[in-house]
């Protein structure tokens, strides 16, 4: 993470906050739409929200290699993570388009965590920048210390109420 940590402190975090927004900002241009509309979205850093992906949790994560229409030997790769939304009322659906890089890493001494502490565990904190290339960079950090890293052309995101209300 280059603007967000985890910290118990009110005023680094607001700080950090606030700098990330200012870059966000900065490369407005640069973001594809679909994925600036979300991460700036009110609701996206408001753990109030249902929206929010804060301490959600993976229901998936699906990767797949899609040929193109002209020619099956192109293919690229898309990522697809559907989320059990933190007040467990809907899902949040995460469309990781043109994948160039990707990794996903589990914490040391995995081997050692009880049946309770196994999966991923809450999503606490994430980030998108842009790479020197100009393509979007999402890290997500989760609270059994997984953490992902997806580099892709664009992230689009969709919520799917399951409130019957």
């Amino acid at each position: 993470m280059e603007f967000l940590k985890e910290s118990n402190d009110h005023k680094i975090v607001q700080e950090e906050f606030d700098a990330y927004q200012a870059y966000l900002k900065s490369i407005r241009d640069r973001l594809p739409d679909e994925t600036f509309s979300f991460i700036t979205a009110p609701w996206y850093y408001d753990a109030q929200s249902p929206q929010c992906p804060h301490d959600s949790w993976v229901e998936f994560l699906h990767i797949s290699e899609v040929a193109e229409q002209d020619d099956i030997q192109v293919r690229h790769v898309d990522i697809h993570v559907r989320l059990l939304g933190a007040y467990h009322d809907g899902y949040i659906d995460l469309f990781y388009r043109r994948v160039r890089r990707y990794g996903f890493n589990a914490p040391a001494g995995i081997q050692a965590m009880t049946k309770f502490q196994l999966g991923h565990g809450d999503w606490l904190i994430d980030e998108v920048r842009l790479s020197g290339d100009g393509l979007v960079i999402h890290e997500i950090v989760f609270s059994n210390k997984y953490t992902w890293i997806i580099e892709c052309e664009s992230i689009g995101y969709q919520w799917t109420s399951t409130n019957k209300l």
